[in-house]
Order: structure tokens, then sequence, then C-alpha cells
């Protein structure tokens, strides 16, 4: 209808004939300015035609509640029909007039609209209210006097053949189109002038222009073909929907002199109200418009139909009334049963089906037909027993174990089996507590011995019992500071919070929820870790039935454990937790959900993405979520998680559609996978796997990634913000910066001379050192910026709230480089005559050390990071006490073993982790000798083999497979700079090929301008390898 409507309003304003208006709108902006106004006129359009509908069946119920207005004849109460309609679209009126100036006015409409508003101010949007009101006023009246006398004069035709009742309806919405659009016509003219004019006119200066234009026959013609076919068609098909929709949905009334008696009845467009019921109101009490008899479906199968159950029909009696023994509804006449109703000759059927099915019924499985005081059909069918269970509200059992409020039952299959269950949650969670007791559940689960099936799970068995207000109180807090960090984010709280209050929640997640927030805030300190040990076993018992419910709960227990120190615990359920998620096919979409279902699935896998950064990222063989195997869609925002048409993107490239920017959460991802390939990076630069030509390819795609990923970010979202007064701080945009830097610092991190993490073996030896220093240099300049947004965000943002575990990884690796860059310059070596860079290093590790002591105070695998920084800085307050000549003994305190204990060597040499990697705290042994008792054979040398301890050949060895193991280990590493001792190791003669330019840039611009006057260095020839011979690579992961 939307050409139609703007040809009619262009010939409102302007004349011309249909033809004519026609062709002059198709050359101005060929189809597409036939839709000018579009979105305005799907706005008014709906609720226009609510109002005029409400109007009518609304105003002609409030008059037939009056007992004088009711018996106004049908024209009279049409006039407020139509007053109440006119009154609604005045208030539509700045729509109306958005929408009618763009038609009219074309794209020039939005700039003539501004400029009235400025010029005569925002009531011109108003203009012509006056001649809408009035124009739906007489509009209305004839439509609706028309159609309600057209409805009583021609009668009603049977529904079949259902043609000639639709031709009926359609003929009465037509007429009663054309009458209205006659008379009201004049009046749009005027008001379609005075609305979409570049100045003010008045009403009688619009229609003195437009007889002066097109005369008498142009102020009442002008358009009126054209609205007669529009609306002809909109009123015919509003006819018989309408129609069809009032006849087809039924109306279940009360009579008023006896409220247990009711009808049902259909709701007509013109009320009256059937013989011999008297004042019938709705079942919520208002007064509701009926028919005159209820229809003869209704009525026919009245019965059966209060008891919403299948009738056939049959008569004298239904087969349904026959089985039960009752009076059937069809024995009666179909225009007397309505009044057998209300004078109470005709009793409505009691209650006759039953809360449960039958015995037998429950044990195969199917659907039982039937009431309990009869057989049902399936029994029936196959001349079987039919008997019902008798149900007995359960007791509840207190903390005592005595049951309330009920007397004595036998005991059954549960009652046996709840000492053992209470006995084994006991072992679990160490005792728990009164006031965490179990909880008996609501629906008693089937006798086994009988045959029938478990109907309750054991989750309610093992959840403990948490009071509402804490419950309610911990899950605020949850949303409030918690589901703001990346990790925790996955829950949608409007429907989390719906169901705590309902009591609906899964006991596992809720005591998950409980148990994490409790940690956070150093709240519950006797019950919490009760609270996670019955989550964890509520999500193993039901490992065969894998749910969403219970891979969200494992997450928050798993993020419990490793905060608390269990990390070899929350290291296996990692494992379990990506078991869950691929099982229920969480790595792919799933578009046939909601829009929030979708976000909370998608939500939920990358917080099990992001926990792999807890224990070892980096590291292929324990990788939880392998990126090839991952067809999902980044998290949205918060305010776009009901948003279905939001894109966000994919993590890996040619998945989809990528857009032009991405929200924070969905940044944060991807800087998280560009991180674990700068890991991967960094293992095989040290393991001498990679030659010249891949290392510089490797690192211009990383760099490239990096790029990519810094254009794509929203202005909003950048740093620092472009209004420091008034911008909101929060823990998502300082860890997404954070993170983006860390990556910078981790990428260049290998080209650092002089650091122990430096591997200055094969291919990094081929590069210049100028070219090295520049690289190196950037990794320092990205550790400032890594403490410059943690110190600005802990200056801006309340202490309590917390930061992810992630933060203080950034932070700890960042000071140290900070540390290690006051003693360093640009060709590999070390000074510290400029004692005021080390001063300014030692004060920004100490700030940093506060932020995580007040910010991680609950957190255990923090704890190792803030001694080492304690370390060190100790160490360097001791070098500026002390005299240059032991300035070797800074670059001893970035040494430090760290291969993972009990494990092989092979393992050991391959796996060396940072302090922060929660499984070397895991301590996992390999406890493989305890196989066999068999003693070892003759001349095995089992000294070697200890746990925790590495030989240095070794190790070497599956480091540097190319390399002659004797000499590498007796030189002890290799030389810098032309300083130290020549290794005899052959390395292969490779041609160095000049570094990219946006590696090198202006070499003027890594200036950090941080650490002055270096000038004297001392020996940094053993870089890899410390003094009694141990591999370093803990702080490289």
């Amino acid at each position: 209808m939307q050409p139609l409507r703007t040809i009619m309003n262009y010939q409102y304003r302007f004349g011309h004939s249909f033809t004519e208006a026609t062709t002059i709108l198709y050359q101005e902006g060929k189809i597409g300015r036939y839709y000018d106004g579009l979105g305005a006129a799907l706005v008014q359009g709906p609720i226009s035609r609510f109002g005029d509908t409400a109007a009518n069946a609304g105003i002609l119920a409030l008059l037939h509640s009056n007992s004088y207005l009711k018996n106004l004849p049908s024209p009279v109460q049409t006039i407020f029909v139509s007053l109440c309609a006119a009154s609604f679209r005045i208030i539509l009126t700045p729509i109306d007039t958005l929408k009618t100036t763009l038609q009219a006015q074309g794209p020039r409409g939005t700039a003539l609209l501004r400029q009235r508003i400025k010029t005569n101010g925002i009531g011109s949007l108003w203009w012509g209210a006056i001649a809408t009101a009035a124009a739906t006023f007489v509009g209305n009246y004839p439509w609706f006097a028309t159609y309600n006398w057209l409805s009583e004069f021609l009668p009603e035709p049977p529904k079949h053949p259902l043609l000639v009742w639709l031709l009926r309806l359609a003929f009465i919405g037509f007429i009663a189109s054309v009458v209205s659009d006659s008379v009201s016509n004049s009046l749009r003219v005027v008001k379609t002038y005075r609305q979409v004019n570049d100045t003010k006119v008045s009403y009688v200066d619009a229609a003195r222009l437009v007889i002066l234009q097109d005369g008498i026959s142009g102020l009442f013609g002008r358009g009126l073909k054209t609205r007669i076919l529009c609306n002809g068609l909109q009123g015919l098909l509003f006819s018989i929907l309408w129609n069809l929709f009032v006849d087809f949905v039924p109306a279940v009334a009360f009579v008023e002199d006896d409220p247990e008696k009711m009808v049902v009845m259909r709701r007509p467009l013109r009320p009256k109200l059937p013989a011999g019921l008297g004042v019938v109101r709705s079942i919520y009490g208002r007064p509701r418009t009926l028919p005159a008899p209820p229809i003869v479906l209704a009525a026919s199968l009245l019965f059966c139909r209060v008891r919403k159950v299948r009738c056939d029909g049959s008569k004298p009696c239904c087969s349904t009334c026959r089985r039960l023994q009752i009076a059937c509804s069809l024995s009666h006449p179909i225009e007397d049963a309505a009044g057998c109703v209300a004078s109470g000759a005709l009793d409505l059927p009691p209650k006759y089906r039953g809360s449960l099915a039958c015995v037998q019924c429950r044990s195969r499985k199917i659907r039982c037909m039937s009431g309990d005081t009869a057989r049902c059909a399936a029994c029936t069918r196959h001349d079987r027993e039919c008997s019902y269970e008798t149900v007995r509200p359960l007791a509840s059992i207190g903390a005592d174990g005595a049951r309330r409020g009920h007397g004595p039952r036998p005991v059954n299959q549960r009652q046996r089996l709840q000492p053992y269950r209470q006995e084994r949650l006991r072992d679990e969670t160490g005792g728990l507590p009164a006031s965490a007791s179990l909880i008996t559940p609501s629906a008693e689960p089937a006798d086994i011995g009988n045959g029938l099936s478990v109907v309750r799970s054991i989750d309610v068995l093992l959840a403990p019992r948490i009071e509402d207000d804490t419950v309610m109180t911990l899950v605020d807090q949850y949303f409030r500071c918690l589901h703001v960090l990346p990790a925790y984010s996955f829950l949608h709280e409007e429907t989390v919070k719906r169901r705590c209050r309902e009591n609906t929640i899964h006991p596992a997640l809720q005591a998950a929820l409980c148990a994490i927030t409790a940690l956070f805030f150093g709240l519950h300190t006797d019950r919490r870790d009760g609270w996670a040990s019955a989550s964890e076993q509520m999500v193993l018992d039901g490992t065969d039935r894998p749910s969403i419910f219970h891979l969200q709960a494992l997450l928050l227990v798993i993020r419990y454990r490793a905060e608390s120190g269990r990390f070899g615990r929350a290291f296996m359920f990692a494992g379990m937790a990506a078991r869950l998620a691929v099982a229920l096919r969480l790595n792919y979409e799933h578009p046939e959900l909601g829009p929030v279902a979708q976000e909370v699935r998608r939500r939920t896998f990358w917080s099990l993405y992001l926990l792999e950064e807890v224990f070892c990222s980096g590291m292929r063989e324990f990788e939880l979520c392998r990126p090839e195997t991952v067809y999902l869609q980044l998290p949205r925002e918060d305010i776009d998680f009901t948003n279905e048409s939001i894109n966000t993107g994919f993590l890996r490239p040619g998945l989809g559609l990528e857009p032009s920017t991405v929200g924070p959460r969905g940044l944060f991802v991807k800087i998280a996978f560009v991180r674990r390939q700068i890991t991967q990076f960094n293992r095989q630069i040290y393991c001498n796997e990679l030659n010249l030509t891949e290392l510089f390819a490797s690192l211009e795609q990383i760099h490239s990634s990096l790029e990519r990923l810094e254009s794509r970010m929203r202005p909003q979202d950048a740093y620092p913000p472009t209004d420091p007064d008034t911008f909101q701080w929060s823990p998502q945009y300082a860890m997404l910066h954070m993170s983006y830097y860390q990556c910078h610092c981790d990428l260049h991190r290998s080209f650092l001379r002089g650091h122990p993490d430096t591997a200055g073996k094969g291919c990094i030896d081929q590069i210049e050192p100028q070219d090295a220093s520049i690289l190196g240099d950037r990794s320092l300049q990205n550790a400032y910026r890594v403490l410059r947004v943690l110190m600005d965000y802990d200056q801006h943002v309340e202490p309590c709230q917390p930061l992810d575990w992630d933060a203080a990884v950034c932070a700890y690796q960042a000071t140290r480089f900070v540390l290690f860059g006051s003693t360093y310059n640009k060709s590999g070596e070390h000074s510290v005559e400029s004692s005021s860079s080390i001063h300014l290093a030692v004060r920004k590790a100490e700030t940093v050390m506060d932020i995580l002591s007040r910010r991680f105070s609950f957190s255990v695998p923090v704890q190792p990071m803030k001694e080492d920084l304690a370390r060190l800085v100790e160490s360097y307050k001791a070098l500026l006490n002390s005299s240059t000549s032991n300035s070797g003994s800074i670059y001893n305190a970035h040494h430090g073993l760290r291969a993972p204990s009990g494990v092989s060597k092979a393992a050991g040499a391959r796996q060396c982790l940072a302090i922060h990697s929660l499984l070397l705290r895991s301590d996992f042994v390999d406890d493989s000798r305890e196989a066999v008792t068999k003693p070892p054979a003759a001349g095995c040398e089992e000294a070697a083999d200890k746990p925790g301890e590495l030989d240095p050949a070794a190790t070497i060895q599956y480091n540097l497979p190319s390399i002659d193991v004797e000499a590498a280990s007796t030189t002890q590493g290799t030389a810098m700079n032309g300083q130290g001792s020549e290794t005899s190791a052959n390395f292969p003669s490779l041609f160095f090929p000049p570094l990219p330019t946006y590696l090198m840039g202006d070499t003027t611009s890594f200036e950090l301008n941080l650490w002055p006057d270096f000038s004297e260095t001392y020996d940094a020839a053993d870089d890899n390898v410390a003094a009694d011979g141990r591999i370093d690579e803990r702080y490289m992961y």
C-alpha cells in the first residue's frame, strides 16, 4: 500500500491525476521515490489501526457496562467511538507529519522539517493536528456507522460455503471505506497542504489556495480515487481478518448471578447481550463484550471444552461423556445450552482428569489418556488393569534429619540411598555445616523395584541449602562486579535473577555462583568450599547427561579451584569442560534458538576458550579448543545481547563476513588468539625451529594481525580515552588494552639482547645488533604501556572492583621488563650508572605490587608473582647500594629453572613454563616407574632419571638437535655482539635479508626516554645457560 499512499499524499498537496502523479514521482527517484517515509508509515499504521479498533471495541464495552448508556442507539454510540479515535490521532500527529512530508516533498522533506523546527519550534510538528482529528472523526463515524448498519441489514450467511461469507464481509468493508473517504476527503486535503508546506499557512488559506488552483472539485476530489482504492483494499482486508480473528478465538465468561457457572462465547465487533444471561463479566472481573447467542461449535462442545478434552461430536452423547457417565451438552437443544447453564438446569461437569498417569502407562513411558476413576484408553485397548498411585505431598528433611509436617512413610529406594549419598558428600566437602545440609527433592522418585522410572535428578539431593537472601545478595554482587570480566560474562542477568527469585535455577549453577562470588569478596569462608564441592559432585553425577548448566557451573568451579590453590583439580576439570562443550556442539552456531540463548551459548564457549590462558598458553598438547574447529561468532556487547542482527565476525578469517568494527568482548577473544600464536612463535625461536626467512614471515604475519585488530577497534574503545575526565573506566576496557600491549611486548621479547629470555642461538644471531636492538626496544615500550594502563585503572576505579587473573599476568611480565630495562641499552649491554632510571623502575614495581596485593588478595596463584617481584625489587635495591662490579647479580636474578617437576627429561626440556602457569603449580608426577616392581637392569643409570632434575647436555640436545651437543654443553652459550667465546657448533650459513620497513621504522621513534645515561656494561655472555648449566625458560610463556 505504500506506493498508493505516496501518490495520494502527493496529489493532496500538488494536485494532478493518478497517472501524472505516478509519472512525476517515478522521474524524481525511480521506484525508491514511492517508498519515501516508509519507516514512519510502518510505525504509524499499526498504532493508528490499533487505536481505531481499541476505540471501537473499548468504548462500546464501556457503554454497555452502564445500564443507561447501553440502551443508546448504535449511531450515537459510534459518536463516542469516533471522538476517542480522533483524540488518539492527535497524539500521533508528529509521526504523521514526518511520513506525509517525506511522501509529498521527497528527500528534501527531512531538511524542510528541520528548518521548520528551527524557525517555528517543535510545535510545527503538530501543524494540521486539528484537521487530522476532524478528518478522523468525520471519517470514522461514517465508516463504523456504515459497517455496523450493513452488518445488521445484510443477514450473515452460513460459513459453508466460506466464499459467500467472505464476500459479504468484503463488500461491507469496501462500502464503509467509500463512504468514509468521500465525506472526509476535503479535510485531508487541507490537512496535508498545511502539514507539508514550507511556511506556516492557516486552514482557510490552504483551502483558498487549493480552490484557486483546482476549483471546488479539487478541494473535495484531490486524490479521492486513489484513497478509495487504497483504503478500500485495506478496509476489505481488515474486515475479513478481524472477523476471522474474533470468530475463532473463544472467550470464557462467567454469569454474574452465579460465578461458578460459565459459558464459552466468541468476541464480536458489535456486542449484543445474549438473552437470559443478564450482565456477563469476564474471567478477570471486567465487563466484556459478548455476542448474541453462543456460536454453534462452542455450545455443542460446552462440557468437553470446559474439561479441555477432545470431543468426537457424536449424538446424542459424545464418547467422553458416555465413558464418564455424565450428562452431555449435546443432548440439549443447541440454542438453549447457554440458558440451561445460566438457570442451573445443566451443571458443569466436575474435574475428572488426574494429576498423574496410571501406573501401567508410567512404567511404559507412554501417554495416559484418562481420568483417575476409569480405565485409561491404553489399558482399555490392551485389556490391562488400570490403577493409580496415591499421591501425597513430600515432607522436608531438616538439618537434624527429622521429617517435618507428615507422619511416618514406608521406606523406599530414595530413603535407603540417602545416608550413603550424604556420607559421600561429606567426604568430598570435608563435612558440610548445618546451614548447607541436604534438601529433599520436591518429587519422589518412583520405586525401582516396581519398574518405575526415576523422575528426579540426584542434583537436588546434593544441592546445598543456601538461604534465599544469601543467594540474591551474592548473585547481585556477581552481576555488579564479576560479570564485567571477560571470563565471567556468560550468564544472562535477567534470566538468572528471575530464576533465583522463583527458585528454579539449576542447583549446580547456583552453588557455583555463590562460591566464586564469596571467594572474590572474602564472604562465607566456612561455607563456600562446601558449595563448590556440591556443585562439582552434581556435575560429575551428570557426566552422561551433558547440559549447558553443568558446563557453566563447571567453568565457575574451575575458576574457584584455580583461585583457591587446587590447581591439579582445576586442570583436570578443564579437560572435562572441553568435552562437555564439544558434546553440546557449542563450537557451532545454533540459529534455531532465540538471540539470548544463542549469545549465552557463545559466551559460555568463549569463556572456556579463555580458560586455556590460566594453564599453559601456546602448548598444543594441552589445548582445550583448537581454533580450526571453532565455527562460532565472537561474543556481542551487553547492549546487543538480544539483537540478533549484530554481526561480530569469527575467530579465524574466511568463515563469514567481517564487520568493520568489533566490540571489546570480541576483540579480547581475538587478542587472546594472537597471544597464543605469539607464545608458539617464541617457543619455535627458542627451540631453533625457524630459519631467518621463516622468522621474518611469522613476525610480519603476527604484526599484521595486531594492526588489523587495532584498526577494527571502536573509537570509544581507544586508549588513552579522548575525554579522560568523563570517561567511565571498566575492567574490560583495562584488560583489553593490557592484553593488546602485552602482545607487542611478547612478540619482540626474543630480540631483547642481554635478557635470559633471549634465544641467542640460530637465526637470532644472524640479525644485525642494531636491528635486534630496535625490535627489542619495542618490548620495553609496550611493557611501560601495560603498566600505565594498570595504574590509570587503579586510579579511576573503586578498590572493590576486582580484575581477572590475566591482568595480574600482564602486570607481572611488564614489571619484569621495566626493571630489566632500567639497566639495559640498545647494544645489549647493561649499565647501572644512572641510578634515577633504576629508582623509577623500582617505584613502578612497588606500585604494581601494591595493586596486586589490594585487588588480588584472594588469589592464591598471584602470590608467587608478588613474591618474585619482591625478590627482584630487593635485588635492584641492593644494586643501587653496591658497586657496579656486582651488576651481574641482576642478570642472575632474572634466572630460574621452571621446568615441571616429576616428569621425564624429554618433557621437561620442551615444556618449561612461567611461574604463573598453573600447570607448573599442579605438581603432577609421572609415576610410571611404579607400574612394575621389577628392579632395574644392571648398568642402568637411574640417577639420571630423577624427577625434577635436567641434564644440561640432554636439555640442549632436545632444544638444539642440529648442534653438536658436547660442544654446546661445554661452551654453555653463544657469543653475543662479538663478546664471549665462540661455540664449536656449526650453524648453517644463512643469507641475512634486510628487515622489513614496518619492523625497522624510524630509529629515533623508538627512544624510550625512561632509562637515560646508559654507559657502563657488564658481562652478559651466558644469555641462555645459568652458571650451574641449567636452561632458563621460566618467563617466556
